[in-house]
């Protein structure tokens, strides 16, 4: 998959993938194994790669 400038992929469960602007993450936290994604406005997704990966 080739992304756009300034665009970010998220894994998601259930093998579901989610493209989003990467100004809109506000930050990342390693969750064990998985990382949490927080979104601004608060909303949080959870990806299943951990936080090295994702970085």
């Amino acid at each position: 998959m080739t992304l756009g400038r300034g665009k970010a992929v998220l894994h998601l469960t259930g093998r579901r993938r989610r493209v989003l602007d990467a100004e809109d993450i506000f930050y990342l936290e390693a969750q064990g194994d998985e990382t949490d994604v927080r979104l601004r406005g608060a909303r949080r997704l959870r990806d299943v790669r951990s936080l090295g990966e994702v970085l």
